[in-house]
């Protein structure tokens, strides 16, 4: 039905071109397509031709088929095997003029044998993040004339055909954007305001937490129990009376907020993080607003900035401190009859809630600035994904404080650990199979993955070169980018189009929480295992000083265990 001639060729085999029919143009075509020729339909036309001599007429593997008309062609087959003819034309043949000579219903194996061993694998992952339609309904061009359009008959199979139904572009204009950035600010109120805001609000909740709450405390303290590790000196239950795990929970809360808030929490804190908020902000000052490839990878480049600021910033800090109350004041507070739970619980929960909010802070600060404040949920969303980070970090740092028998130990393996991670993540290049692996335990990996999944989407784009452009006059989306196929390649699925899972972050922020719990149980069992072995100690001890003779005969009971004499107990 074309309005021009195409040549036929078909692999395998050479035909005997036995007549062709070209049809009345004038009568039977128009600008766009023919009338499809009858010529052939007709048994006596069949039989005549079955009546041509063999071999009296030319042998060819390729023909032209006149526009609107036809050929009837002759074949001697051979074994049962598939025969691939097409147009030899390339366009014509990409867009779907072909079709498969079958010889005795040939069917290949199902396992892939038949192939060769060297066939190229289109299992790439590259190719599995496409989404590809088979088909779409042509376009119908309303205002065409001289019936020049398609009509509704007409299946287009090839991507490119359907664009007007399948591509990011028509998903846009359905959504009535035309690309850019979705993470661009859009108020009216400037970058520099709206930090200016979140700084004055953190640093009023900072004031309450170090000026007006303990005094606060300190007027109720007549009616609560409380301890305080700064002197070591404890509260200490009588030896009749065993406290509930949920009083001795909140006790040492307040034992080690008392203790933490002093250097976790106070302005020169808001000042460190703020300043370094307001730098970084200011380093990257309206790259949101960069639509150029440039732009692009200024915005990556903040994301992974923000990550490693993150990661190891408060890991040494923890280590001192964490030491410090692994080696001493744990065991201060478990002799004095706490429970291992309860001590380090309320540790836990105190110093990573007291670390939680600060990357909440530097985002709130540095993204305004930036012009990447358009979505404020997506900016909460990558402030607690740097706040678990932290806590990740932290919480390793815990882990080499409690079970090393030195700071500097400590400091040695947690740096190595951590640097391992960072290498391994597989952010600076592809990483060996042998060392692959380690990527899966690397906080800054999964963290890294969750934001450029949270602020890259698949109706981003950036400005390109003319002719290259998909959305508009000088617009590719972010997919197409060399770099978004490198993450890919990296294992981390971005701002892909029909594929909902590049912009889900449920599996990123489960494994963080994962690494988390699995370094402070760690922890926190080495611990309960050193508490355990203490009070071993201790009743050795014990045993080893109450022997007959060895003391007064007044603190020696009949069984030769110690008795505390009245003074004692006054004391206790």
């Amino acid at each position: 039905r074309s309005a021009m001639d195409h040549p036929m060729h078909l692999h395998g085999y050479k035909m005997e071109i036995l007549e062709v029919f070209s049809s009345d143009r004038e009568r039977d075509c128009n600008l766009a397509k023919c009338n499809l020729p009858n010529t052939f339909n007709s048994t006596e036309k069949v039989r005549e031709l079955e009546n041509i001599p063999v071999g009296s007429r030319p042998l060819k593997d390729t023909f032209i088929i006149p526009s609107g008309g036809a050929v009837a062609t002759r074949i001697f087959t051979r074994d049962p095997a598939p025969y691939f003819a097409h147009c030899h034309m390339e366009v014509h043949r990409q867009d779907g003029m072909a079709f498969i000579l079958n010889v005795g219903n040939y069917r290949p194996p199902v396992d892939g044998s038949w192939l060769p061993s060297d066939f190229p694998n289109c299992n790439t992952k590259f190719l599995s993040s496409k989404h590809e339609e088979p088909h779409c309904d042509c376009y119908i061009d309303e205002d065409a004339v001289l019936g020049t359009t398609l009509d509704s008959t007409y299946k287009c199979s090839r991507k490119y055909l359907c664009f007007h139904e399948q591509s990011q572009a028509a998903a846009v204009a359905q959504h009535s954007t035309l690309g850019g950035f979705r993470m661009q600010s859009s108020y009216e109120m400037s970058g520099r305001v709206i930090c200016g805001i979140f700084v004055g609000l953190i640093a009023l909740v900072t004031i309450f937490f170090t000026k007006i709450s303990p005094r606060l405390s300190r007027n109720d303290s007549s009616k609560k129990a409380k301890v305080s590790t700064a002197d070591h000196s404890f509260l200490h239950p009588s030896t009749d009376l065993e406290l509930s795990f949920l009083t001795q929970f909140k006790v040492l809360c307040i034992s080690h907020w008392d203790e933490y808030r002093e250097t976790a929490i106070n302005i020169l804190r808001v000042v460190e993080v703020a300043g370094l908020g307001i730098l970084t902000g200011s380093l990257f000052e309206d790259v949101g607003s960069n639509h150029t490839a440039t732009g692009f990878g200024e915005k990556t480049s903040l994301l992974f900035f923000s990550t490693t600021l993150w990661s190891q910033t408060r890991m040494y800090p923890a280590i001192q401190s964490y030491f410090k109350w692994a080696h001493r004041d744990c065991f201060d507070m478990h002799k004095n009859r706490f429970d291992s739970l309860p001590i380090c619980l309320s540790r836990i929960i105190v110093v990573n809630g007291s670390e939680s909010w600060w990357p909440f802070l530097f985002v709130f600060c540095a993204y305004p600035l930036a012009s990447m404040f358009g979505d404020i949920g997506t900016v909460f969303m990558i402030g607690i994904f740097l706040a678990l980070n932290n806590m990740c970090y932290i919480a390793l740092g815990a882990v080499f404080a409690t079970i090393m028998p030195t700071v500097s130990l400590a400091m040695i393996g947690a740096t190595l650990f951590a640097q391992t991670t960072v290498i391994c993540a597989g952010f600076f290049t592809q990483l060996p199979v042998a060392v692959g692996w380690i990527r899966y335990i690397s906080p800054i990996f999964y963290t890294f993955k969750g934001i450029v999944k949270l602020t890259y989407k698949w109706d981003d784009t950036y400005k390109c070169a003319k002719g290259q452009s998909a959305v508009g006059p000088n617009d590719c989306f972010l997919e197409e980018s060399a770099a978004i196929d490198d993450y890919k390649q990296r294992g981390i699925n971005v701002a892909t189009f029909g594929d909902p899972s590049s912009s889900r972050v449920y599996s990123e922020i489960m494994f963080l929480t994962l690494l988390f719990a699995i370094c402070h149980s760690i922890s926190t069992l080495y611990q309960v295992w050193a508490l355990s072995r203490s009070n071993d100690d201790d009743n050795d001890d014990e045993e080893g000083l109450a022997y007959p003779g060895s003391c007064d005969s007044d603190n020696v009971n009949n069984t030769g265990h110690t008795v505390q004499s009245d003074d004692s107990e006054n004391q206790l």
